[in-house]
């Protein structure tokens, strides 16, 4: 399932092996889910609720229900996928500009696929919006620099930045 968040610290991040591996697993748990809702999962052992650089996104679809938990924190990159509502959303935790934004883009959006790209510490969902347009919500799980960024493909192919987690439009 990959990293439990829940079972203390990660010993090592992933290598692009074993991100590859993760998306063979996980590709069609996602495919075809719909976002319901982009939030901060509660975590009571720390001292504010929550941890910085944390979000998730709670997904349904006619496979199965579940959440995806994103750790953007440096030397310790994750995504976590949980069966069923995944762990509580934080009633306390701020919510960035950049959760604000996939929360606008995403909520109501059907993933379309995930990709990793080959060699890379990158994984990328492909998301369908109503009006046939796709957007993409790209994870650069590098220990040292860990990113996101939400894409807009345009008509032509080109890949728009939207939002990114760090720094820039719509960071937090």
């Amino acid at each position: 399932q990959g990293v439990n968040p829940e079972s203390g610290p990660l010993a090592r991040p992933f290598n692009w092996k074993e991100w590859e591996r993760w998306g063979q697993a996980h590709a069609a748990l996602l495919e075809g889910a719909r976002v319901q809702a982009i939030g901060v999962p509660e975590r009571p052992q720390f001292s504010g609720g929550f941890i910085k650089d944390e979000f998730l996104l709670r997904f349904s679809g006619a496979r199965r229900d579940g959440s995806l938990v994103v750790s953007l924190r440096s030397r310790a990159p994750y995504l976590y996928w949980s069966e069923g509502r995944g762990p509580r959303a934080s009633s306390v935790a701020t919510r960035s500009g950049f959760l604000m934004a996939l929360s606008k883009r995403l909520v109501g959006c059907k993933v379309r696929g995930l990709e990793v790209v080959a060699h890379e510490r990158v994984v990328a969902l492909w998301f369908s919006q109503s009006d046939g347009s796709e957007i993409g919500l790209a994870f650069l799980l590098i220990p040292t620099a860990p990113d996101a960024h939400l894409l807009l493909k345009t008509a032509s192919g080109e890949l728009q930045m939207m939002a990114r987690s760090r720094g820039g439009s719509g960071g937090g």
